[in-house]
């Protein structure tokens, strides 16, 4: 985020809430039916930081450093991925199954997992979570080229209600055609308003009053995203055709009251709950391929699967510590090379 923002904690605590969804639906399924709902509220937050970060620059610089954006992304994404694809390579080359196993470690390291999914190319263990790693590099890709072709705050905010109608009616017609809860959960087409919504919100001017009334209903926004996680089940059409959505609208409506309403801010603020928003990112790389691991090959079930789940733990903060924090200060000593060249512009 641009220096002079205040680091706003709450919203890794946004993450937080979004990443112990995400594991406890893949560690318990039958229990916490609608876990997965934690990767929209991960889409609402990516729309929304990334739009503010590039519409910041557009009106400090009135352009876009398109290979600098790239670069940024290359480096906060790409190292902790590939450390978790280095650490199941050898896994896949020992397996009976490894050509199979290999050509799901190749979608998932060119960031084509969501349509390998959606279309059914071929297996995705154990590396089918990347999917929502492969929709948000996708918009990655495309959304800053928005952004430019918009030109401004106004036009950009149209632009972005035709795409979420366009990809809410898309998934609708698919639908009413028959179309699969997997390949309408899985594709960039017809999952990307959550993102979108985050989006909007960002180029958003919310009104002191509506900002004081959402902060206000924080506990109903909560309250539904609980029991959305605990009881809503995945993988249905009738849930998803109207449901993402709604978890479009929450996850502005929780970003809005983590970041103006005092008792959400604090309660987000905390320090285990913020330190789990940091190391989410490894945190979700990491989890999936130790529960699959732990179930298929150790064969561990119920509290015993407790024991990958905190290994995860373990592992993505030893990644946050050494592997990400390298490549945070080479981010940080880009950016500063690049403010002192502007400087002497």
């Amino acid at each position: 985020m641009p220096a002079r923002w205040k680091y706003e904690p709450s919203l890794d605590g946004i993450r937080a809430l979004a990443v112990i969804g995400v594991v406890a639906f893949h560690a318990f399924p039958e229990r916490v039916l609608g876990g997965w709902i934690g990767v929209d509220l991960f889409f609402v937050l990516s729309g929304f930081l990334i739009t503010r970060i590039l519409l910041d620059e557009m009106n400090r610089t009135a352009m876009l450093d398109l290979r600098h954006f790239y670069y940024r992304r290359f480096l906060r994404l790409m190292p902790p991925l590939w450390s978790v694809l280095l650490a199941v390579l050898p896994v896949i080359v020992i397996a009976k199954n490894g050509d199979a196993l290999f050509k799901a470690w190749a979608v998932a390291a060119t960031y084509l997992m969501n349509f390998n999914r959606a279309f059914g190319w071929g297996p995705e263990y154990p590396l089918g979570h990347t999917w929502s790693l492969a929709a948000e590099e996708q918009f990655y890709f495309i959304w800053p080229i928005f952004i430019l072709l918009a030109g401004n705050r106004r036009r950009l905010w149209w632009w972005i209600a035709i795409l979420i109608a366009a990809s809410i009616a898309f998934r609708l017609f698919l639908i009413s055609r028959g179309a699969s809860p997997v390949r309408i959960y899985n594709g960039f087409d017809t999952h990307s308003d959550p993102i979108l919504f985050g989006c909007a919100l960002a180029a958003t001017e919310v009104s002191i009053f509506w900002r004081r009334l959402i902060s206000w209903l924080w506990p109903l926004w909560l309250g539904l995203i609980f029991i959305m996680a605990a009881q809503l089940p995945a993988m249905r059409n009738d849930i998803m055709g109207v449901g993402l959505p709604l978890l479009g609208l929450l996850g502005c409506f929780l970003i809005i009251s983590a970041t103006h309403g005092e008792i959400v801010r604090v309660l987000l603020s905390m320090r285990p709950v913020v330190f789990t928003g940091k190391i989410s990112y490894a945190l979700y790389l990491w989890h999936f391929p130790l529960l699959q691991f732990s179930a298929v090959r150790l064969h561990l079930k119920g509290p015993m699967l407790f024991i990958p789940i905190a290994a995860s733990f373990g592992v993505a903060a030893l990644s946050h510590y050494t592997l990400e924090a390298y490549f945070r200060k080479l981010k940080l000593r880009i950016a500063a090379a690049k403010s002192r060249s502007l400087a002497a512009a």
